[in-house]
């Protein structure tokens, strides 16, 4: 009779190979069916890990041609940038600066041929920790040669998408509405977000400048290996643009990149683009915005071709 020890061994082996065929299944059904991952349903680190692991997963060659860089305000450009042109990919971070979006382009050398850096928000630094996470070898490589490797394509988030979309069969598309009236707690969100802007000081206003200086380096970097960059300064509330600390970030970012030099998209925060909450843009908002710079990174395309 075989021994308990040899049994149980042959147990192990079993199950070993068992689990091995199951993962090899699950990866051969990801990279064939690409299931739909809906990124909302991830917090914001993980959708920043997701974003950046989109980002790296592209060859060289098929680096898109325009990328806009920033914060959650630019994040929120997502839907409309893919709607009006596929070609800009949106790596703008939850509680981020271009910072870190920059750095991990000229890391990984895919570089587009326009930068959109949206400078909303330059109270951050250059997330390094985030940048070598996302670039460590053999991950990086692992992810783009086997996309279930990857944070997006986790067993447990693709479930949770397909349920998601079978909730929805059937059903007709939500429409995006041409108007949007403010949010209920719209508000309360101008409220905080002005709250912290007067509560910020010295070393807020000395954070900036440094982010600044850092952005200088980076661009110098970008247009050194032919990038054009594009600035851009998404709408808020007229309640919130109008506080000092806004007024003094956009005055410090056209003093660092004055428009003389350097092409800007600057848009009216005069209330004909509508927020959630104070900064965040709605959704046909996002989209009217998301149109406007696409205009003018076509416009720069076509200006430097002739």
């Amino acid at each position: 009779m075989p021994s308990f020890t040899s049994s149980f061994k042959s147990l192990c082996a079993a199950v070993a190979w068992r689990v091995a065929l199951l993962v090899a299944a699950y990866g051969i059904f990801v990279a064939l069916v690409r299931p739909t991952v809906y990124l909302n349903l991830s917090d914001a680190g993980t959708q920043n890990r997701i974003v950046a692991e989109r980002f790296l997963a592209f060859g060289k060659a098929e680096t898109p041609r325009a990328v806009l860089v920033g914060s959650s305000m630019g994040r929120h450009l997502e839907s409309g940038l893919a709607e009006v042109d596929p070609g800009i990919y949106d790596l703008a971070l939850f509680g981020g600066s271009p910072l870190t979006g920059n750095e991990l382009m000229l890391q990984s050398g895919r570089l587009p041929r326009v930068v959109v850096i949206e400078v909303n928000n330059l109270r951050q630094p250059l997330d390094t920790p985030f940048v070598l996470g996302a670039m460590a070898e053999p991950g990086a490589a692992l992810r783009r040669i086997c996309p279930a490797l990857r944070t997006e394509y986790q067993p447990l988030r693709v479930l949770q998408s397909a349920g998601r979309t079978l909730g929805a069969w059937g059903k007709p598309p939500h429409p995006v509405p041409d108007k949007e009236e403010p949010t209920p707690r719209l508000d309360e969100g101008v409220a905080f977000f002005v709250r912290g802007d007067d509560r910020t000081g010295a070393d807020e206003r000395e954070r900036v400048r440094l982010d600044l200086a850092a952005l200088g380096a980076q661009v110098e970097r970008l247009e050194a290996r032919g990038v054009q960059v594009l600035f851009v300064s998404l709408p808020t509330d007229p309640r919130v643009e109008g506080d000092a600390f806004r007024r003094f970030v956009h005055r410090e970012a056209l003093a660092r990149f004055p428009e003389a030099e350097w092409p800007w998209l600057d848009f009216p925060s005069d209330g004909s683009f509508r927020t959630t909450d104070g900064v965040h843009l709605t959704e046909s908002s996002a989209r009217r915005a998301a149109a406007l710079i696409a205009e003018k990174v076509r416009s720069l395309l076509a200006h430097s071709r002739s």
